[in-house]
């Protein structure tokens, strides 16, 4: 195992594949006064420091 996944980070493998988020817009809406454009910069940004270095699609 290597210390990216011990720690929770992306398996080899797929550190450079395509990771899509889809998110229920409607049953999960977005917290009144959170800007959409901050919570998809955290979930790259979240995907970048567990190592996924793929694109990046997110789709609500």
């Amino acid at each position: 195992m290597s210390t990216s996944e011990a720690a929770g980070g992306a398996e080899p493998q797929y550190a450079g594949m395509k990771t899509s988020v889809w998110w229920d817009i409607e049953n999960c809406q977005v917290t009144k006064g959170c800007d959409p454009c901050a919570i998809a910069q955290n979930i790259s940004s979240a995907l970048v420091n567990m190592n996924y270095r793929g694109p990046v699609s997110i789709s609500a």
